[in-house]
């Protein structure tokens, strides 16, 4: 008689399903490893494609227009006779904002730095203000003129004469 060996279903016993069930655990348990390991992989790649489409973004936006934004050390220029002021650029001497009306508080500065100007000029131009005497104005934090100082300072000592 010949003998054949077929694949065919044989029931388990209670050891070998308690084993082929921690096998199946460990499996779930890689699996769950394998799709984080994918989840923060794919999180990593997303945020680099992310960086990279903003820099392209950025890239083109600069070539579009021709320029790109830059720090331009810029200045107000007020005009009173119109009431109005301009922030002008002074690298092209150009206007980006502007012209707006003058608030009070620009006025008053005005005001105190015309002040602060005569005051300045009669004292430092005066002759008779003798050569040791110092003037100073002082402010507050808001850059108004709080009063003027003037001060005598010591005389300095001649130079003693050398014996020839």
């Amino acid at each position: 008689m010949k003998t054949e060996t077929m694949e065919l279903p044989v029931k388990l016993t209670d050891d070998q399903m308690l084993h082929l069930g921690r096998q199946l655990a460990a499996k779930v348990q890689e699996i769950e490893a394998v799709e984080a390991e994918k989840a923060a992989s794919n999180k990593e790649f997303n945020e680099r494609i992310k960086d990279l489409d903003a820099e392209l973004k950025d890239l083109a936006k600069r070539h579009r227009r021709g320029a790109e934004d830059r720090p331009v050390e810029c200045v107000w220029k007020y005009d009173y006779g119109r009431g109005v002021k301009c922030l002008i650029r002074l690298d092209i001497d150009k206007a980006v904002k502007g012209p707006e009306p003058l608030t009070d508080a620009d006025r008053q500065k005005a005001m105190e730095f015309a002040q602060a100007e005569e005051a300045r000029d009669f004292w430092t131009s005066s002759s008779e203000i003798p050569p040791n005497v110092a003037v100073t104005m002082e402010h507050d934090d808001q850059g108004r003129l709080v009063w003027l100082r003037v001060k005598k300072e010591a005389a300095e000592a001649e130079p003693a004469s050398k014996a020839a």
